[in-house]
This record gives C-alpha cells, structure tokens and sequence, in this order.
C-alpha cells in the first residue's frame, strides 16, 4: 500500500470513528439501559432521560419570581480526538432578567454521578471556563452572575465597562436587580436549575453537588453556605471577597497612598512611585521595576531567614509573612535614599511612610466590616513585591496603559472604580462612569458606604454556619500568602469570626489553607499547583478529613527552580515545619504543626 493511500484510510478511520462516537452518543441518552456504576448507587430515579436537542423544550420557572425560564440553546457537542475532550450536551438558558446560564452535561457513560458549580471571577459578566469540571465527568454548571460584560479581564473575569453593567431596575423595586443577582440569586437559580436540567437528562438526581470558585467565586461559595446552604454539599472556596466593601476600600487606599494622591490632594513626595514616572513604558520600567525589586531583595532578607517563623531559610517562600514584623521604616534604613533625593534603588522617608501605610491597611472611622472591628481594614502582607504576575505591579502599583491597560490605575481602577460606577447605587457622590476614584475621601466618605445598604447585599460576612455543619456539607477555605488583590488577612479574620463559642471547633466540616508563595488564586513562587476537588470529593463522600495537602511547584529555569518541589499545606492555624533533613523539595520531609 503507497503512504498517501495509507494515510487517507487512517485519516478516513479517524474520522469514521469521530462521527460514530458523535452522533452514537446523543441516541444513547433515548434509553435508561447500560447505567454503569450509578446503578448501584442510592440516587433518584427520575423518569426516561431527555435526549440533548429535546431539552430545549423543556419547561421551567426561576424560583424567586416564577417566571418562565427559556432554554436558548442545546446541542450536542462531539468529542475531540485531537485535544483528547470527550463528547458533551451543551445547555444554556436565560433567567429574568439578564442572568445566563450553561450546563455541560458528560455522556451518560462518562459521567460520575456529580454536579459541580464553578464561580465567576471579578465582577462576572461572563460564563466561567467549565472545561475541566466536563473533563474530570462532572456535570458542570456556571453563569455570567446576572450581567453581560464587554470586558473580559483573562478572558474569564469579566470587568465590566461603562455600558456593560446596567443598573436600570426592571420593575422599578427599591433594590436594583442586577446588584440582586450578582449578589446571590444568579448562584442560586443557575444552580437550582442545573440540577433540575440534571435531572431531565440522566433521568436520575446527583448524588453530590460541589461548588468550586476563587475569588469573587470564593465569595459566591461562602454566600450560598451562608444564605443557601441546602444547595450544595461541598464548598472549594478560594482567596474569597468576603467583603466587596472591604477589597474596594483597601484596594483604594493601596492606590491612592502609591501615586500619593490620598484623599484627593496629590503630593509626589509622599508617593510610592510618583505619577511623573507614568509618561511612557521605558521611564516607568526603568523607575518602577528597580525600585519593587530593592524592596523584594530586603523584604526577604528579612522574612525568608528560618527560625520560629519561617521554615526554611533562603528557600525563596516566606511561610508566615503576617509574623515576620517587616517595618519599612526601619527595615529599609539601609537603603534610604542620600540626603532624601529620589533613586530607583533607594527609598526617601516619604516612600517608607507610604510603604507602611500599605502594609499596615486602611483606616477609616464609620464604615465597620463583622468581625473586623470599627474602621478597620487589614492590610497587605509581605511576600509579593517582586513578582511580575499577580503581584505589586498592576495591583498595589498602577502601570500605564500601554503596559497593561486592563487597569492602569491598579486596583483602584479595575476593582474600584466600578464599585462607586454602579454598584453603590445610593451614595451621594455617585457619577456613574465618570467617577474619579482619586477623590474618595477617606476621612469624609466612609460613613456613606455604611449608610447605603450596600454591604449587606454583597458582602459574604456572616459567621453563622450551622445550617451548613448540620445537612453534613463540608468547606475547604484557602488562600495564597502573597495574595495582594484579596488580602489574606480577611480570610484569618472571618474564620476567626466563625469561631464562636456556639459553633465550637470547627475542623469537622470547615478549615482554612493558607497557601505559602501563592498568588491571587494561582501562581507566585510557592507550591500552588493542589487539587482541591479530590479532597473535597475524599471529605464528603468518605469521610476522610484533609489534615494536610500537597502543593506542587514545577521546576521552572527561567524563575530559577531546577527542581520540582512539593510542600505540605496545613490547615490553619498549623505551618509546615522542616524536620532538619533530606530535600527541601520535597513535601515528606516537612510535618504540620
């Protein structure tokens, strides 16, 4: 046989098999034969499964309002032989009044009998990426939180512009909406209705419902533990905004003290990075980069040295940052700047005040967060001044636009700013799009945050968790040391919070991992690389605990790792500790303590 006619027949056989498993897989769900392992298991069973295209004329109504549901789309999508995806029915519908919903829903064959729920990112606006929940046999759901963005920050998190998030009213209530939605009811009716759509196409309930989100995902985990906690059975809720009010606050005040532009009066000697560097990429860059990297060079001097705190020293990760008592202010004296005249590699008195100011958070009288204390607001710990992902740089440190213009103002412009844009609806210095985050004032302004109602919509503080503890649903809570857009300092204080002689101990079905290194819910220098889901999966359904977890670091010779390294991480309050001997890198030579 020649190689061209051999290589049309298996190009021919690859395609022949393709569209046998294609068009076999959508038929396969006409029948309630061949159900595998989920026969044995204790679920539902609901009625003859519903093939892919049909559910589009299924019929429902959300369950706040009952207003009919409208399924936009179902179709069945085949499997990828080339990317190795597996064929999956595709569902997407429309709750009132803007809220989208998708559920991809495995073969029957392939599924595991699960649903898992994935939190959005940012401020929504987007569906999130269901990829690997379909891939690991998950039934996975997820929606845009009540709102179509025109941005997409990452391509997943949608930061909204200024036409994308409207807050008109649709039936002129005193609440709008949309803030509804985005607070709670788009978790909750996506949710309740994946599981009904569930339900239609297997014919049978799940046996399990997770949900799975970082960020604004982690504070959708909470909302629904906190507000509806018959829904789910397990929660992964990473780096979470607990508070909205408190990640907006902070985040202002973080950018307000680096352009030195507090409370509305600029003063260059008193910025971090003055504003006069921001004309162009290579004055920044030259001013910018040399500086975060004279602060990174004695922050880890001084934090990354071993002893009670820190376990290893000189390994590159600093273990317990909010114990190490870096002080700018005399941590920094051997590198300030000669007779007070500005240097990329020096640091003149203002910039240590500023500095301090950052690490030490805002303070601000008359706006409280529960279990906070009045005017308080944690602040940033030590650990990711240099790195150039997810660190100081774009968040604490504005960059100009040509560098990254998702948000050239840092926080203060990507989380912030569409803060007091739209969703403080009732504040009197309200401007819409044309809001100037450097005019807050914080010593004026505060109380009218308090005063808008807007804290208890949003924010996910409440402590009260029996609800959760009692139907046996089971959390597991991290966040990354060297997070500078959600301070890990809120995750300590809220779990500190739940703490409270009525709820007693709470490792039996909550605990906090704080993840040494890590970024905002990914990347930094630490072991970052945890499957949270597995262990949620080994607590829920075997009743197996997790009393440590495994992060991975991959070597990486362009960021100087030559070798791979595993870590444990430790349920809070316990650290890893080195046990004098054998490789740093590796995650059996450290215990939890």
């Amino acid at each position: 046989m020649r190689p061209v006619e051999k290589f049309s027949r298996v190009v021919a056989s690859m395609f022949l098999i393709f569209f046998i498993e294609c068009s076999a897989s959508d038929v396969y769900f006409i029948s309630t034969a061949d159900s595998g392992e989920l026969a044995e298991q204790d679920v539902s069973i609901a009625s003859t499964p519903v093939p892919c295209t049909h559910c589009k004329n299924l019929s429902f109504t959300d369950a706040t309002f009952g207003k009919p549901i409208t399924i936009t789309e179902a179709k069945f999508v085949c499997a990828n032989l080339l990317y190795g995806t597996k064929a999956y029915c595709k569902i997407k519908a429309r709750i009132w009044p803007e809220i989208d919903v998708v559920i991809k829903l495995p073969t029957r064959s392939n599924w595991n009998g699960k649903m898992l729920y994935i939190g959005g990112g940012g401020w929504d606006g987007v569906i999130p990426n269901l990829s690997n929940g379909v891939a690991r046999g998950y039934a996975t759901a997820g929606s845009n939180g009540g709102h179509t963005s025109s941005v997409a920050y990452l391509g997943e998190a949608g930061i909204f512009d200024g036409t994308a998030f409207d807050m008109s009213d649709p039936e002129n209530t005193d609440v709008p909406q949309k803030l509804e939605d985005f607070s709670h009811r788009a978790a909750y009716e996506g949710s309740v209705l994946a599981k009904k759509i569930i339900r239609a196409y297997y014919g049978r309930d799940s046996k399990y419902a997770y949900w799975m989100g970082c960020s604004n995902g982690g504070r959708g985990a909470m909302m629904m533990a906190q507000r509806h906690p018959e829904v789910f059975d397990g929660y992964i809720a990473g780096a979470p905004h607990f508070t909205y009010t408190g990640t907006t606050l902070r985040g202002l005040w973080d950018s307000q003290v680096s352009s030195g532009c507090l409370n509305g009066t600029c003063d260059a000697a008193a910025a971090f990075i003055p504003q006069s560097y921001y004309t162009d990429v290579f004055t920044y860059l030259g001013y910018a980069l040399p500086k975060l990297n004279a602060l990174n060079k004695k922050v880890y001097e001084k934090c990354d040295c071993g002893g009670q705190y820190d376990s290893v020293a000189g390994d590159g990760i600093i273990d317990q940052p909010d114990k190490c008592g870096f002080d700018p202010m005399a941590d920094l004296l051997s590198v300030a700047c000669p007779d007070d005249v500005d240097n990329p590699d020096c640091f003149t008195s203002g910039q240590r005040q500023a500095l301090k100011k950052i690490y030490d958070g805002m303070q601000a009288q008359g706006v409280s967060i529960p279990g906070m204390g009045e005017g308080r607001f944690a602040g940033t710990p030590v650990g990711a001044e240099g790195f150039l992902f997810l660190g100081w740089m774009g968040s604490i440190v504005p960059m100009p636009p040509q560098i990254w213009p998702f948000s050239p103002e840092g926080i203060g412009d990507m989380l912030c700013a569409p803060f007091f844009q739209f969703l403080s609806y009732n504040l009197e210095w309200q401007e819409g799009p044309d809001w100037d985050w450097t005019t807050f004032n914080f010593n004026l302004d505060p109380p009218n945050i308090a005063d808008s109602g807007i804290m208890e919509m949003i924010d996910a503080t409440s402590g009260d968790l029996h609800s959760v503890r009692e139907k046996g649903a089971k959390i597991i809570h991290y966040h990354g040391w060297a997070d500078v857009l959600v301070t890990p300092l809120y995750s300590i204080d809220y779990y500190d919070n739940v703490l409270t002689p009525e709820m007693g101990n709470v490792d039996d079905f909550y605990r906090l991992f704080l993840v040494p290194g890590m970024s905002h819910c990914t990347s930094g220098v630490g072991c970052n690389e945890i499957d949270w889901l597995s262990s949620l999966e080994d607590w829920v359904e075997k009743g197996v605990a997790p009393d440590r977890m495994i992060g991975k670091r991959p070597a990486n010779y362009l960021m100087g790792w030559k070798k791979k390294r595993t870590r444990p991480i430790c349920p809070y309050p316990k650290n890893a500790k080195y046990k004098g001997t054998g490789s740093i890198d590796d995650a059996d030579n450290f215990y939890c303590d």
